[in-house]
């Protein structure tokens, strides 16, 4: 068996990295977790990393590096709209910092993907039961935000928001 987690929580992305597991935020129907925390399966113990910033539910992650992305996510779960705040962990200075800027639009109950160092934030909706949100962001975590201008985009000051 594996060890139980110290508090019970919904709706709180994990991740793998270094053969650790991130359970990053999440929440209940009161609110959400601004914790972190790390199950070691060698020791099959939970810690508890520091705490981000601004608590989330609904949120999602990506990692570069050492480092993992919270991206958007919301605060009150029930009836709550979702945020357009990012902040990142590095796991070797158990620290969190806020991304510059903020995401084009607000969101939870999301998808995050990256590629080459680039985190993409897709879909999700505002506002639990809303209609979906179609716009598709980017942060390029080499060189922070991307002032990009194609058409069919417009620029944000976390990435580049397709707008069709």
């Amino acid at each position: 068996e594996v060890a139980s987690l110290p508090v019970g929580r919904q709706w709180g992305p994990a991740v793998g990295l270094d053969g650790l597991c991130y359970l990053v935020g999440g929440g209940w129907a009161g609110g959400a977790y601004e914790t972190v925390l790390i199950y070691d399966p060698a020791t099959d113990e939970w810690d508890e990393g520091a705490p981000m910033r601004t608590p989330r539910g609904m949120s999602a992650i990506g990692v570069v590096g050492k480092k993992i992305y919270a991206i958007g996510g919301v605060v009150e779960i029930i009836g709550g709209r979702g945020m357009m705040i990012a902040e990142v962990y590095d796991t070797t200075t158990d620290s969190w910092s806020r991304l510059p800027g903020d995401l084009g639009e607000s969101r939870l109950a999301h998808a995050v993907s990256v590629v080459d160092g680039v985190i993409y934030s897709i879909g999700g909706v505002q506002q639990l039961g809303g209609q979906p949100v179609l716009a598709v962001e980017s942060y390029d975590t080499g060189v922070g935000p991307r002032a990009v201008s194609p058409r069919g985009k417009s620029h944000t000051s976390w990435g580049d928001l397709k707008t069709r």
